[in-house]
């Protein structure tokens, strides 16, 4: 609800494990949906092959992300 209803003066990233549970297939297409829909505010990065614990599954990813997302802002 947070992210439907973002301001887009600010960028929101979510990152998510392709490998994750926790994320259902209907939750991952609500957020892409939302993506889409954000004009650029909402960006979402999958990382394949990572669960739930992205940041431990794969720190060099993680670590793309949050430069990019300090560097964009």
């Amino acid at each position: 609800v947070v992210l439907e209803s973002a301001p887009r003066s600010v960028q929101w990233h979510a990152m998510v494990g392709g490998a994750s549970p926790v994320f259902s297939p209907e939750e991952r297409a609500r957020l892409a949906d939302i993506a889409a829909r954000s004009q650029g505010a909402v960006r979402v990065h999958t990382v394949e092959g990572a669960g739930h614990w992205v940041h431990v599954d794969a720190p060099a990813e993680t670590e793309a992300v949050l430069l990019e997302a300090f560097t964009d802002a």
